[in-house]
């Protein structure tokens, strides 16, 4: 029985069949080979995985995400950031840790954040001076910060699995979020001067 759930599973890897249904083909057909199961428990276990509210803000921060690239309010984020810092020395590479910080507060994915800032801020930054690969890990950086300013998807999933307060989860974000967003533009600051 093994071997031959073993062999379902890297035939439908090997047919480029996606993950999730990979794994969903596979368990129901160890169900069927195991008989004592009912078939219907399949649907009615993959229903009330799904059936979670909270995890329902998952798809909606990349809605929201998406919205907001489409609809400009990246580039006012960045002109705002840019208002605030861009005077300072070492001031474009400031904006995006200023425009990573206000982006995550209305976004809550990573990705969208990194795809934002990134596609807006590494092209100024390489007329200016900046190498690609230091204006690449600058907003890494300040990207990789996002996951701790909220909301954020990674503390909504985390907060789901742990059975954690998700509002606990976002206060405790914040402090973390502000001292490494400040560290960031302590370090710019003083590169810029070098």
């Amino acid at each position: 029985m093994l071997s031959a759930i073993v062999a379902i599973f890297l035939v439908l890897l090997l047919l480029n069949v996606p993950v999730a249904f990979v794994l969903g083909s596979t368990a129901s057909v160890a169900f069927l080979i195991k008989g004592d199961v009912p078939l219907f428990v399949v649907a009615q276990r993959l229903f009330g995985g799904m059936d979670s509210f909270t995890m329902l803000a998952v798809p909606l921060f990349i809605l929201s995400g998406a919205i907001m690239d489409v609809g400009g309010i990246s580039i006012r984020l960045i002109n705002l950031a840019r208002a605030l810092v861009g005077h300072l020395r070492g001031g474009l590479a400031q904006v995006v840790v200023i425009g990573e910080m206000f982006f995550s507060d209305i976004s809550g994915s990573t990705s969208a954040d990194t795809a934002a800032i990134g596609s807006v801020m590494i092209p100024p930054m390489v007329q200016v001076g900046y190498s690609r690969e230091r204006a690449t890990a600058i907003t890494a950086a300040a990207c990789g910060m996002g996951m701790l300013i909220p909301p954020c998807i990674t503390m909504v999933i985390y907060g789901v699995i742990g059975n954690l307060s998700i509002a606990a989860l976002f206060a405790a974000g914040f402090i973390p979020a502000f001292l490494m967003g400040a560290a960031l533009i302590v370090q710019i600051y003083i590169q810029a001067g070098k």
